[in-house]
């Protein structure tokens, strides 16, 4: 655009802070009488129009500013940023904006990026809250679960609707795992970790693990059989659950930090799921698990158990005593 049009769509720059500062409306003048009049008798509202609006604490400066910047038309968020400079405020002052609720455009030169902390979701907060930036060693039970032929159906299923199994299939892990007052270390794709016995160990920590256990075993049967059949015939599922020593920590970087459980109780419980799938059944658990709950066969009344058996593991030079146990409806 020629510098002779300057004047057909906008003040010269030199003209502008004058363009401002002048009411354009009788509207506009009249909140700015109210509030100066406020301001003068203390208040920190004005009523206009039936509306309460709050006078800013700056000056009655800042109220004229922030009355014609909210009506001269056509002035955008970036502007306002740059307005609020001159007055001496911080970049990040926002005024209120008639189209609040929709996105405002950003501006990398006027709004310089922030870090923000990572945001963790979890059923219970308190329990994250609750565990120490120091290593903590302790007995916990440890329960896994992962979806078999997940890998393969994404390659014909596209994007949209994996990401719909995923959502429903993390819901429903988070929906027992909350129930039984476990805590989700983390979803790995398309499984998950669970931990019991964080930030202090409890005496029924191993009882509520086998419950979450044939829990998750029960649900996701039932949530395969919802599934349309080209797409459960192609799915299945494995669970392993242990009770050991674990060391709970925080680890991550300046930006990240999460909470994660270490030790070969860890690798052992996740191992059992491979175990499981080995032996055609749902949930694969370690005798140490099953001392814990005082060997009560009448937590699996419901399916069928059996065992133990000396198993050995992938990558564990010693072998393990595991149990094994098919719900009444499990086909896995």
């Amino acid at each position: 655009m020629g510098r002779g049009q300057r004047d057909e769509v906008g003040p010269a720059p030199e003209q502008h802070a004058e363009a401002v500062a002048r009411p354009e409306s009788d509207d506009a003048q009249e909140r700015i009488r109210q509030m100066k009049r406020g301001e003068d008798a203390g208040a920190d509202h004005v009523v206009t129009d039936g509306i309460r609006e709050r006078i800013p604490q700056s000056s009655t400066e800042d109220a004229l500013q922030a009355v014609l910047l909210k009506k001269r038309p056509g002035i955008d968020a970036d502007e306002r940023q740059g307005h609020a400079r001159e007055r001496g405020r911080p970049p990040s002052f926002k005024e209120p904006s008639d189209d609040e609720g929709q996105e405002q455009p950003r501006s990398h030169d006027h709004e310089p990026l922030q870090e923000r902390p990572p945001q963790i979701v979890q059923p219970d907060s308190q329990i994250r809250e609750g565990i120490a930036m120091e290593p903590v060693r302790q007995d916990a039970a440890v329960v896994f679960i992962d979806l078999s032929g997940f890998t393969s159906l994404s390659e014909s299923l596209g994007p949209d609707r994996i990401r719909e199994l995923l959502k429903d299939f993390h819901a429903m892990v988070d929906k027992e795992a909350v129930s039984s007052g476990g805590m989700i270390n983390s979803y790995l794709g398309d499984g998950a970790m669970i931990l019991f016995g964080l930030p202090q160990a409890a005496p029924d920590d191993a009882f509520r693990a086998v419950q979450c256990a044939k829990g998750l075993c029960v649900s996701t049967q039932r949530w395969l059989a919802s599934l349309p059949p080209a797409v459960k015939s192609r799915l299945g599922f494995k669970v392993g659950a242990h009770f050991g020593t674990i060391v709970a920590s925080r680890l991550g970087g300046g930006s990240y930090h999460h909470i994660t459980a270490t030790g070969d109780t860890v690798n052992v419980a996740s191992r059992l799921m491979e175990v499981a799938a080995g032996h055609g059944v749902e949930l694969a658990l370690s005798d140490e698990l099953f001392r814990a709950v005082g060997r009560d066969r009448s937590l699996f009344e419901v399916g069928a158990l059996t065992g133990p058996v000396e198993t050995r593991l992938r990558g564990r030079s010693g072998s393990l005593d595991v149990w094994f146990w098919r719900s009444r409806s499990g086909n896995s």
